[in-house]
């Protein structure tokens, strides 16, 4: 792990793991390697593990904490963090972690005490001044919220997370220009850095600048084809401008002239055609970037989605899944394809822990929500399936499944 190298340090923990099923030590270091291979749902489950074993382990407290706010379970990262506080009141860490999960929560009576003391011996960590900065742009005190992401952005000039700060604060007060130059200076330094391109094309896509927006959406798949979101949003930009078949003709075009990006040419072509309501053509384009590259995740992701929703070659459909899942493990769209098919092939526990992953890493799309009641409805667990048919209509009462989960709501009640 010191060299750097986390998927050796992964095969050697399981070694000791699989030699000794109580050494605390080895489901820790297992953790860590699976947190730095970025599997954080199996990095949860290891540190879990250490607590079983270890119930005082504020280690592995710490980075639960840390790994559910990753994946967006404000909630249980309160939890750890407070725990963690409680068992080391003097631990920095744990008091910081626990005020970011109370921000996330909304929670600013809870969170003040803690980011206040935190203040008062944080003016050179940068870690401190991004929590200020959230803080106070939650509070509304435009002011001291830009005070505090100027100080992180000085304690270190490439932070992503403090040009973030500043430019939501940008746009909140209506500066698009400031938003944009921002960015783009930042872009000149260091022009390949993918957080940055990723904070750049939802900056651009927010002030409606469609043009950069575009070259920068087309930059993160020239340096990352396995970009899910910059397929999605790109494929939307691309709708809303009603320029999906000059796009479509400008990927099989660009596929065509450079061999490199053809797997990224023919995904996105593939994605650009299933906008357009032409399955049979789309499914063709995924099978054809799969064909070149048989572990590129975004093809492999929809192309099983399209196995499960047809309801043919489903074994086929759980292989490709389960390739997309293996390279894209914390991506809410690849868990909910996932739970689809495993819920299609009859597998309702399996469905039900895919799509509860699905939830905490994309817990703003109602139809996983909706999905995972269905999950829930297989197994016969009642309760659970109408909260989730619930949680799913809170989130969006118009979402495509929305009198289907109406329906079914009105049946439970029945």
């Amino acid at each position: 792990m010191i060299e750097g190298k986390p998927r050796e340090a992964l095969a050697l923990a399981n070694a000791v793991v699989a030699s000794d099923a109580n050494s605390a030590a080895a489901h820790y270091l297992k953790g860590t390697a699976l947190k730095a291979t970025e599997s954080i749902d199996d990095a949860v489950k290891a540190f879990q593990e250490v607590l079983r074993l270890n119930p005082s382990a504020t280690v592995a407290e710490l980075q639960l904490a840390d790994l559910n706010l990753t994946r967006g379970d404000a909630e249980a990262a309160a939890e750890f963090a407070s725990h963690a506080v409680k068992s080391q009141p003097r631990l920095v860490l744990a008091h910081l972690l626990l005020a970011r999960a109370l921000l996330r929560t909304g929670d600013l009576a809870r969170a003040q005490p803690e980011v206040m003391a935190l203040a008062r011996i944080g003016s050179t960590s940068i870690d401190i001044q991004l929590l200020l900065g959230d803080f106070y742009r939650a509070k509304k005190d435009t002011a001291r919220a830009a005070e505090a992401y100027e100080s992180a952005l000085k304690l270190q000039p490439t932070s992503v997370g403090a040009l973030q700060g500043l430019v939501s604060l940008d746009i909140i007060q209506k500066k698009p220009d400031a938003a944009r130059a921002r960015v783009v200076s930042q872009l000149a330094n260091t022009p390949d850095n993918e957080p940055l391109l990723v904070l750049a094309s939802n900056t651009f896509l927010a002030i409606g600048d469609s043009q950069l927006a575009e070259s920068t959406l087309r930059h993160i798949l020239q340096i990352n084809p396995s970009n899910i979101g910059a397929y999605d949003r790109l494929g939307a930009l691309y709708g809303s401008q009603h320029r999906l078949d000059e796009a479509r003709k400008e990927y099989e075009e660009l596929g065509q002239r450079q061999p490199k990006v053809a797997v990224a040419a023919a995904t996105m072509v593939g994605a650009i055609l299933t906008l357009q309501n032409k399955p049979d053509e789309a499914r063709k384009q995924y099978e054809r970037a799969l064909a070149l590259d048989p572990h590129t995740p975004v093809a492999a992701n929809n192309l099983a989605w399209d196995y499960a929703e047809t309801g043919r070659n489903l074994d086929v459909a759980l292989q490709l899944a389960q390739t997309a899942k293996s390279k894209l493990p914390n991506s809410g769209i690849v868990s909910d394809t996932l739970g689809w098919i495993y819920y299609k092939k009859g597998l309702p526990g399996l469905a039900i822990a895919s799509l509860q992953d699905a939830v905490k890493q994309t817990p703003s799309n109602p139809s996983i929500h909706y999905r995972l009641g269905l999950a829930y409805l297989q197994t016969g667990d009642k309760g659970k399936a109408r909260s989730s048919f619930e949680q799913a209509l809170k989130v969006n009462p118009q979402f495509p499944e929305a009198e289907d989960t109406k329906r079914a709501l009105a049946t439970l009640k029945g």
